[in-house]
């Protein structure tokens, strides 16, 4: 992944994360889950604070992406000796 790529991603976290709190403030809960595809739904439940530190997790998450194909492991190393 891209410097560009993570950073797009995490700023879609952000948006969707502010999104889900204006309805919640809003709609209250309620209205927000029948709006929300299935998959959202138990992000819908989480407080805001709550819903801060697992955006958080992704963002760290997506920042780890960024080094995934550089390391690789030991095992996958071709010796030329």
């Amino acid at each position: 992944m891209t410097d560009t790529e993570i950073e797009h991603l995490k700023h879609e976290l952000r948006e969707t994360k502010e999104e889900l709190v204006r309805r919640e403030r809003q709609d209250g809960t309620k209205g927000l889950v029948t709006r929300c595809p299935v998959e959202f739904q138990r992000l819908t439940q989480l407080g805001e604070a709550e819903l801060e530190n697992h955006v958080e997790r992704l963002e760290r998450d997506i920042e780890d992406l960024k080094y995934a194909n550089t390391w690789p492991p030991r095992e996958y190393e071709t010796d030329t000796e």
